[in-house]
């Protein structure tokens, strides 16, 4: 029985190994290909296996995670910084829907196949673009999806009803 377990969890480590270096390699191709610099920090291969080595509760305690490294910085960090929620990483839909891809939502307000869809209402659309554009409700995220799907059904050559 525990030498099954083990054998699973090394498995589980090698395939989560594997894994990260997947994504590694993909977000390094994808940043490069658009100017960006992006650095992964701790993936010093000894580091790693250190890390992996070390019992989980040095680790992790309910939701609280990377014990370790808070409290190697708690001396050097402020509380603000230690304990402060993840952000993640937003596009500026807004500006970009209001900038340069202004003229790809007009053009589908005009022309989209999802106005025979009867999936989406075209005056739905309109109201919601031009309280968008009024800056009365950010509708960026509904826009944006709309506007992908449209993009999708001309590319495919989709057409409803």
């Amino acid at each position: 029985m525990y030498s099954t377990f083990l054998t699973g969890l090394i498995l589980v480590t090698r395939t989560s190994h594997a894994g990260m270096l997947t994504v590694f390699t993909k977000v390094d191709r994808a940043s490069m290909a658009h100017g960006l610099e992006v650095r992964p920090p701790f993936l010093d291969t000894d580091l790693v296996s250190w890390a992996f080595s070390l019992p989980y509760h040095w680790k992790r305690t309910g939701r609280n995670g990377k014990l370790l490294l808070k409290s190697t910085f708690k001396n050097i960090l402020p509380n603000s910084i230690l304990n402060r929620p993840k952000k993640g990483f937003g596009i500026p839909l807004a500006k970009w829907l209001t900038g340069p891809l202004k003229p790809k939502v007009a053009k589908a307000f005009n022309t989209s196949p999802l106005w025979d869809s009867k999936i989406v209402s075209r005056d739905a659309f309109g109201l919601c673009y031009q309280q968008f554009l009024e800056k009365k409700v950010d509708h960026s995220k509904t826009l944006w999806a709309l506007l992908v799907l449209d993009h999708w059904m001309k590319k495919e050559n989709i057409r409803c009803g």
